[in-house]
């Protein structure tokens, strides 16, 4: 509680290794030399006194922990030195202020709660990353100074404000937070303009926050002064504002009607009611967040211009989902709605035959209408929200963990619309969805999933009769945890009999992270289209693609040097590079690979930089490049169709005097450079 007893404790504090917060009081001068534990999250200063000097050493300490810190300052007077005076203190707080601004500080998250000029002067085009001004009078104090803070990425306000806003804002600012307080009508608007301008996407938290017209302006008056901020405001772009609702009111939205903000987070079902009547006029609106409960029939009227509706956590009656998702499938485009941690609800006094009715009544509703615009997403699921699916014309449906995926099973193959199908999570045991005719594509973004299920999946979709893509980004492959060794490539083994003995022609399968074993897993299928996203996955595959017997098209992405040793299957009549680079070395023995497969064949060359080889110099490369062409000119080329779109002098040198035999050039600068 006093600075002796911080003086007494500077040995040991370091030694404190899950000490998170510290707390001082007391009158701290000279540097500041406390050794701080790594553990250390929050210092806060009570009350009492400190220097300039000593603030800033503590500043650059914490700087030196290396992750997010709180530096509270409560009560505090900043103090110079007692014989440090007029033009000697100037040059003071200038050494000071040079000392701090070579470190960087956007790790540092400020409170101050009794500011002063001079403190704000000490922080003057420092890196600090977030700052509570806790007072009015604090920001005011600040006004001369945040727009130097080029790291500030957040700023928290309270009190209350009134008048036009005035802070000037760093270009960097993420998010502005009003935390608890009051402000008025013009304040806000200016605040929105002043956001606005910052031309990046920005939040604005209104949490408990009591917009208030000026005390003077009363009636009309007040009605006209209300109307020309909203003039004002409409004549500004605020569709890179995110704002957060917390405690609303129909003044506050009726000052957000037909303006352009491109972001509403309504914390509660009551913003939520208090918003209906403007929602639809925010004709710039693209995402709507919700929070709280809501029950009965859905009454929100969506803007056209509404791409995602969003409910992160609460609960809603299956009336109002079923009257919300009936909303969306109005919008006419493509609309994504999120369910991620939402309870799905009946009334209260619905029960037994009666629930069973009701729900059975809201599908029928349901189905009446084309809901194939609608993306639904689903992390929290449960069976009687699928059931409130079944039957519906739903395009899109992404499940977010395996047990909903589970869930979902039993109605997947009574989605008649959808097209995509996306799944997060780990699969193990035999792949049992039963998969609507419909579906064009199923997706594992992130997950992981046993050689079984995968296999089983594949034969699922074969069944599909016609063409589907399979989709597997960031999935591992495991093999049961009690599979080992021997046993383990006999399973394997056994899998691919399985798969073997179905066509495969019409799946089409895109790797992104890949394993030796996937590959092993498709050798000698009949696998009809194949993209591989990155060169690694295109080395690991390079053993089995002379098996795939029914592969007729190949895409590869990332960069590509050395000898192109792809051995390719003869059913081979694309192979296309999409994005990346390859070498000349490479793209040459690609060409000479190509022209054994005797029978035409085209190759794209879409987005793709032409490089020379790094340790090559020029003589050495020339030469290379000169042996390389003369190995393709003595080889007929004829079979091979070459598409280019972005071409180069080098790439089209390297085709002088070849016997290709249909050259694509798909824009003008092609020609111009062919």
């Amino acid at each position: 509680m006093t600075a002796n007893c911080a003086s007494l404790a500077s040995e040991i504090l370091h030694t404190l290794n899950k000490l998170t917060k510290l707390y001082l009081w007391g009158t701290y001068t000279g540097r500041y030399d406390l050794r701080l534990p790594a553990s250390l999250q929050c210092i806060s200063i009570g009350e009492g006194e400190c220097s300039s000097e000593w603030l800033c050493s503590l500043l650059i300490t914490l700087f030196s922990l290396n992750h997010p810190v709180k530096c509270e300052l409560c009560d505090v007077v900043l103090q110079l030195s007692e014989d440090i005076n007029g033009d000697e203190a100037h040059t003071h707080i200038s050494d000071l202020r040079s000392q701090i601004l070579s470190q960087d500080l956007s790790n540092i998250e400020i409170l101050v709660e009794n500011g002063s000029k001079e403190l704000f002067e000490l922080l003057r085009d420092t890196s600090i990353g977030i700052l509570h001004l806790m007072t009015a009078n604090c920001a005011s104090l600040a006004s001369e100074i945040l727009h130097t803070l080029n790291k500030l990425t957040k700023l928290y306000l309270l009190g209350t404000y009134t008048g036009r806003y005035d802070l000037r804002l760093p270009a960097s600012l993420q998010c502005i937070s009003i935390g608890e307080g009051e402000c008025s009508s013009e304040w806000l608007c200016s605040l929105l303009i002043t956001l606005s301008s910052l031309n990046h996407p920005v939040k604005c938290e209104l949490w408990d926050v009591v917009l208030q017209v000026s005390e003077d302006i009363r009636g009309d008056e007040a009605h006209t002064h209300t109307s020309d901020l909203r003039s004002e405001i409409l004549s500004h772009d605020l569709s890179n504002v995110d704002i957060f609702v917390k405690n609303g009111s129909k003044e506050l939205f009726e000052l957000l009607r037909d303006t352009s903000i491109g972001i509403l987070n309504l914390m509660t079902a009551n913003c939520a009611s208090l918003a209906s009547e403007i929602l639809h006029t925010l004709n710039k609106l693209t995402k709507l967040y919700l929070r709280g409960t809501f029950t009965g029939r859905c009454d929100l009227r969506l803007p056209a211009s509404l791409q995602c509706i969003s409910l992160p956590k609460g609960e809603c009656s299956s009336e109002w989902l079923r009257s919300l998702l009936i909303t969306l499938s109005s919008l006419g485009h493509p609309v994504k709605c999120q369910l991620w941690d939402v309870v799905l609800q009946l009334s209260e006094d619905i029960r037994g035959d009666e629930a069973h009715t009701h729900t059975s009544d809201l599908r029928s509703e349901i189905r009446s209408h084309d809901l194939s615009n609608v993306e639904i997403f689903v992390k929290n699921g449960s069976k009687e929200l699928f059931e409130l699916l079944r039957d519906t014309s739903i395009g899109v449906l992404y499940l977010m963990t395996a047990n909903y995926a589970s869930l979902a099973s039993e109605i997947l193959h009574t989605l008649n619309k959808l097209t995509k199908l996306y799944l997060r999570g780990t699969f193990t045991g035999r792949c049992d969805l039963r998969l609507p005719a419909s579906l064009q594509c199923i997706c594992l973004p992130k997950g992981g999933c046993s050689s079984e299920w995968l296999r089983s999946l594949l034969i699922t979709l074969s069944s599909v009769d016609h063409p589907v893509q399979c989709k597997l980004w960031d999935v591992v492959l495991q093999l049961s945890e009690d599979i080992r060794g021997d046993k383990a490539h006999t399973h394997i083994s056994d899998l691919r009999s399985q798969i073997l003995s179905h066509d495969l022609s019409n799946v089409e399968i895109f790797v992104n992270n890949c394993s030796k074993e996937l590959f092993e897993l498709l050798r000698d299928t009949s696998i009809g289209i194949l993209h591989l996203m990155t060169a690694n996955c295109a080395s690991l595959a390079s053993e089995i693609f002379h098996t795939l017997n029914k592969l007729t098209e190949l895409y590869l992405r990332g960069t590509y040097t050395g000898w192109c040793d792809l051995k390719l299957p003869a059913s081979l009549q694309c192979i296309s590079l999409v994005q990346g680079g390859c070498s000349y070395e490479w793209l040459c023995s690609l060409l000479i690979t190509l022209s054994s497969l005797d029978h035409p064949v085209k190759c794209e060359l879409w987005d793709v930089v032409l490089q020379s080889s790094e340790g090559t110099s020029a003589d050495e490369s020339h030469t290379k490049i000169s042996d390389l062409r003369s190995e393709i000119l003595s080889l007929n080329m004829s079979n091979i169709e070459i598409f280019v779109e972005h071409g180069s002098v080098e790439l089209f040198e390297i085709l002088r005097g070849t016997s290709i035999g249909i050259l694509n050039l798909k824009t003008a600068d092609c020609t111009s450079l062919a």
